[in-house]
């Protein structure tokens, strides 16, 4: 995911966020106040409450950049693992698959 090799990737993934996030979000913006100014709010209070719902995006996506999970230890490991601040937060073990294996190199007589 991150380092020398894959540096490529991620800095057209950002480069393409950043401009979808410009366009979009500044689309919406200029759309949502103008649909407020037409209902009768003022120019200054149609502007904060676009600001309030930019706010409220910006902490959802805040919350999901803490879901990324940059320790290697947390991706390579497996099953599904968390680190927070270099704590092992979450860890689910894996399903136990031997079992399946087992049975499907049995021939069915």
């Amino acid at each position: 995911m991150f380092g020398a090799f894959n540096i490529g990737a991620m800095h057209g993934f950002i480069l393409t966020a950043w401009s979808l996030g410009g366009v979009a979000g500044g689309l919406t913006f200029n759309a949502k106040y103008n649909d407020a100014i037409k209902n009768g709010s003022t120019p200054v209070d149609a502007y904060v409450d676009s600001i309030y719902k930019i706010l409220i995006v910006v902490c959802v996506t805040g919350i999901f950049i803490f879901m990324v999970r940059t320790n290697p230890r947390d991706r390579f490991d497996k099953g599904y693992h968390y680190s927070l601040f270099g704590k092992r937060v979450i860890s689910i073990k894996p399903k136990d698959t031997t079992a399946n294996k087992e049975g499907l190199l049995q021939s069915e007589v």
